[in-house]
């Protein structure tokens, strides 16, 4: 689809993402938006494995926290996918203990004298794992019990992610992330545009799906439910008709497969992920033409707020500390090219 509706091949689009760049880009933009420091560290690590690294936060001169990257695939030892992990947490409460978070990803490893790279999929996701250690690493709650990821409600826990994904979507940002391995030249400023117009491509349809998914996970664990000789099927198939432009196929049986809803922990919060997502459009959109001084400022803003709380205010207490009024849905339909 991205060679045929956008002119560029997703593998060869590697070439221009050698891992270390992209890692140097985004911590060069956590430290401009939210004022630290980051710096990796040499020697002794206390790491389960040799391609982990381990990185110090710095506030001025003060550490505050640290950060391990997991960043390579290990067949058979390592589980698939990414994810961001608490191995302690802020408390000083009991003891002076800073946090400390893990982000596990599965990038392909370097080959000989060639570099890791990244797909622009893998970009994404790593700005998001690393949302979630902010949350965690630039907490300012001295509680364990409400620091960082700790109590934060469950449809609130994709916010802070989903809001530092939305910069790789930016052309000139996503430029700076690149270097080519054999050239060392940036990412064409056409085929940056190319890349993130992919983004808006059938927007509508993947609303929708997950409008589906959401409603049919939510009924499903409603008093209502089930009715007398329903089937979850037959209920999504209802949702379905009432949400989507066409039927579902008659072999379709997704249902089937639901992990998130019946053994991954989303029961009944589903809806979570666009309701988080729909924040996070909300709170980035204030950065969208900004001036790179007022985009300082606003970073401070939410370092101070969506980081620094925790769970130690209710999540909509905060979204109001941090933009000063309720949430508006028409940030995320602009992002998706669904209305101007």
């Amino acid at each position: 689809m991205s060679q045929e509706t956008f002119g560029y091949d997703e593998e060869s689009l590697r070439q221009y993402f050698p891992m270390e760049r992209v890692l140097e880009g985004l911590f060069g933009l956590i430290e401009d938006l939210f004022g630290v420091r980051i710096e990796r560290q040499k020697g002794a690590l206390h790491a389960w494995h040799k391609d982990v690294r381990f990185y110090r936060i710095f506030e001025g001169e003060a550490l505050i926290a640290g950060l391990y990257v997991d960043p390579y695939a290990r067949p058979g030892t390592k589980n698939g996918g990414a994810w961001m992990n608490e191995i302690r947490g802020r408390d000083f409460e009991t003891r002076e203990q800073l946090p400390i978070a893990v982000v596990c990803c599965n990038q392909k490893p370097p080959r000989g004298k060639a570099p890791a790279t990244m797909s622009f999929y893998e970009i994404a996701t790593l700005f998001h794992e690393v949302g979630h250690a902010l949350q965690e690493t630039l907490t300012r709650v001295d509680s364990a019990t409400c620091a960082g990821i700790s109590n934060v409600e469950w449809d609130a826990v994709e916010i802070a992610s989903q809001f530092l994904e939305q910069f790789p979507y930016e052309p000139t940002l996503l430029r700076g992330l690149s270097c080519h391995v054999e050239t060392g030249k940036p990412l064409p400023a056409d085929l940056a545009k190319r890349v993130v117009a992919k983004r808006t491509y059938r927007a509508g349809s993947a609303l929708v799906r997950q409008l589906l998914f959401a409603e049919t996970d939510l009924a499903l664990h409603a008093k209502g439910f089930p009715r007398k000789g329903d089937t979850p099927l037959a209920l999504m198939r209802r949702q379905a008709k009432r949400l989507l432009p066409t039927a579902l196929h008659e072999d379709d049986r997704f249902l089937n497969a639901f992990t998130h809803i019946f053994a991954g922990g989303y029961a009944a919060g589903y809806y979570s992920y666009k309701w988080s997502e729909t924040l996070s459009a909300d709170i980035y959109m204030r950065f969208r033409g900004a001036t790179a001084a007022q985009r300082r400022k606003l970073g401070r803003r939410v370092r101070e707020t969506l980081f620094a709380l925790g769970g130690s205010r209710p999540a909509a207490e905060v979204f109001r500390d941090l933009m000063g009024r309720d949430p508006d849905a028409t940030a995320i339909l602009k992002l998706e090219g669904l209305v101007e």
